[in-house]
């Protein structure tokens, strides 16, 4: 979905992660990778999480119309 919004938007953050851990191994530290390879695994995911789907049906059940007015 192309949306021009970000949560972080207007907020000035500063710093950089410190460690990454993974599976309660530190894997990154001090800008340097400390795994070894085919430690990782690929998780099958769908595109698009499941409140998605309920999400799209609730914005087509809207019935809103907006109110026309004159003067």
């Amino acid at each position: 979905q192309n949306i021009d919004f970000n949560i972080y938007e207007g907020m000035e953050i500063t710093g950089n992660a410190a460690i990454t851990l993974s599976r309660g191994m530190v894997v990154w530290e001090n800008g340097e990778l400390k795994t070894v390879r085919g430690r990782g695994e690929y998780v099958n995911r769908p595109c698009h999480a499941p409140f998605w789907a309920s999400q799209n049906l609730r914005n087509a059940q809207d019935t809103r119309k907006p109110i026309v007015r004159e003067g």
